[in-house]
């Protein structure tokens, strides 16, 4: 374990130094917390990945590939952490008895409440590019996407949607996710004043597409294919050049992709059966892949076999990997 002041200090070091992950092999990485049932990231700086892990309730951890830093907000009953920003922890935490979730940020001593204003609720949903990126409810319930700079925050609503959350940024670019009036997600990419829907062509219409991240001109998300709720049968995905590819971790059940640094990929699989899913049941991996990202995919073996366009539809059922 590391102390938190320390491993603060060591981000930005961490970061600068990693090498290409094109440079590397493709590799696949189970992450689990020790001694947790359940170890869930949430997204990826560098080397550096953020996210919860269950034991004995939900909290927050860091993980650079060598130390663990886990963080509980005092007295919150969950505590999840989303990034780094400007030197100070981003923690999701969530109070007894509530089932609203706030913003706070740790710089090692001290926490400083963190939420839009005149909202109920804020979740962020990770650090892109000097923004922290995530949703608020405003006090009709409505559920809008937001970027803070540290000082400014922005609103982003998709058009005509019932809900919207940011989950990355690149340039120009930001992505998220939006529901419709039927309750169906889908990804967005605005660039500049353009709006583009993604709707991952395999998605059914009870789960959808969402988009978890951004990095460069790749998109990384998860959809689902089959039924309700956790009842859904998950694939992760990356986007590039209009060309989507689905995949999962070998030998999983489901797949969620979380996030993407560079040529890394994050997200958490479950291999018993998606029918009885529980927070204990998760683990972590981590993807490196050199690039282009879905042609390494696709020679790792776990791609589905077929690769189409972004608006093209599906001739056949997913194949899972041994």
């Amino acid at each position: 374990m590391c102390s938190v002041r320390a491993f603060l200090m060591s981000v930005a070091v961490i970061a600068a130094g990693v090498s290409s992950p094109a440079q590397a092999a493709r590799t696949w990485e189970t992450l689990d917390y020790p001694g947790a049932s359940g170890t869930y990231p949430m997204g990826i700086s560098g080397n550096t990945v953020f996210g919860w892990y269950y034991s004995a309730g939900i909290h927050g951890f860091m993980h650079d590939g060598d130390n663990w830093v886990t963080l509980d907000y005092p007295g919150a009953e969950r505590t999840l952490l989303s990034g780094v920003f400007a030197g100070n922890f981003v923690v999701n935490y969530r109070d007894r008895g509530s089932n609203q979730y706030h913003v706070a940020l740790y710089d090692g001593t001290s926490w400083e409440p963190l939420n839009y204003p005149g909202a109920t609720a804020t979740y962020a949903q990770g650090v892109a590019e000097e923004r922290i990126v995530g949703s608020y409810q405003d006090g009709v319930g409505k559920q809008h996407g937001f970027l803070y700079d540290g000082t400014a925050w922005s609103s982003i609503d998709y058009p005509g949607a019932t809900g919207t959350t940011v989950s990355g940024k690149s340039g120009d670019k930001i992505v998220g996710s939006y529901t419709d009036s039927q309750g169906r997600s889908y990804g967005f990419l605005r660039d500049g004043t353009t709006w583009e829907t993604i709707d991952a062509p395999l998605a059914s219409l009870a789960g959808g597409t969402t988009v978890s991240g951004i990095s460069g001109d790749t998109i990384v998300g998860y959809l689902a294919t089959v039924g309700w709720a956790w009842q859904q049968d998950y694939w992760g995905f990356v986007l590039e050049d209009g060309q989507m590819d689905c995949f999962m971790y070998p030998g999983a059940k489901w797949t969620h992709v979380t996030g993407i640094s560079g040529s890394t990929i994050v997200g958490y699989y479950q291999t018993g059966d998606p029918l009885s899913y529980h927070v204990d049941q998760g683990h972590g991996f981590v993807l490196t892949v050199p690039e282009p990202m879905s042609l390494a995919l696709l020679a790792a073996g776990s791609v589905l076999a077929l690769r189409r366009q972004l608006t093209g539809s599906c001739s056949r059922s997913p194949t899972r990997p041994a």
